[in-house]
């Protein structure tokens, strides 16, 4: 079976989870399951500390191989992603596009998941918009377990303090969105979050219901989130283009 640097399993665009993550497109999606819903954390997280993530510039399953090696991109297991591409192009020194506050921010994400998930931006060649699974399955699977159990575990008045703050407010319209428009995996992951919520704060899922239950049923998903799925990706486009790229061998 063919793997990924990272010694995942390539795997084909039906195993993916297509979201939206977050309310964002990452085009052809990310690997279903754990490493999905952990992607889905490193979003909120990052969009906390580092900075706000643009739609229409993000990436995730490409059946690719580095370039220069014989090594499957991670790109190609689903297990990572490109957040801000154009921003952030591999090659130049992570500080012409990046602050300080930035760089320490990621890599304080990379520490607070226990480095199972790994930035690009101190690669040998930098690319500072990758972020990709270095840990193994029980190891992701542990830190989806780790990130279920912390949500649920948050106080009534840190619950309160993130729904009321504007950030709050965007993750939970989105959050509404993709329960009441996305896979049915998506609704599990999302209905289960709301219920460590509910255990919190009495009515909230009561009132997240009724909230998705106001929303009319579209013929498509709303026009914010319709960003395109292309099947297949130009494969000559240039880095730091809105094209996903291959990570550099480290």
């Amino acid at each position: 079976m063919a793997v990924s640097q990272n010694n995942w399993p390539v795997v084909s665009r039906s195993a993916c989870d297509e979201g939206p993550f977050e309310g964002i497109q990452f085009p052809n999606g990310i690997l279903a399951g754990d490493v999905a819903y952990v992607m889905r954390w490193h979003l909120r997280r990052y969009r906390q500390t580092v900075e706000p993530i643009v739609n229409g510039t993000c990436w995730g399953w490409n059946a690719k191989r580095i370039s220069g090696s014989d090594d499957w991109s991670n790109h190609a297991s689903g297990t990572a992603w490109d957040i801000n591409a154009p921003q952030h192009p591999m090659g130049p020194p992570v500080r012409t596009n990046m602050s300080q506050r930035e760089i320490d921010a990621c890599h304080a994400l990379e520490a607070e998941s226990g480095h199972v998930i790994r930035w690009g931006g101190d690669f040998s060649r930098p690319d500072p918009m990758h972020w990709e699974i270095r840990g193994s399955r029980s190891q992701v699977a542990a830190l989806a377990r780790k990130i279920r159990e912390g949500e649920a575990d948050m106080t009534q008045d840190e619950m309160l303090d993130a729904l009321e703050s504007p950030r709050g407010r965007a993750a939970l319209r989105s959050a509404l969105v993709e329960l009441a428009y996305g896979p049915a995996d998506n609704r599990e992951s999302i209905a289960g979050r709301i219920g460590n919520i509910d255990a919190k704060i009495d009515g909230v899922s009561a009132g997240v219901a009724l909230l998705v239950n106001a929303i009319p049923p579209p013929e498509s998903n709303p026009a914010e989130f319709d960003a395109g799925k292309p099947d297949q990706f130009e494969a000559d486009r240039p880095h730091g283009s809105n094209e996903p790229h291959q990570e550099s061998p480290v």
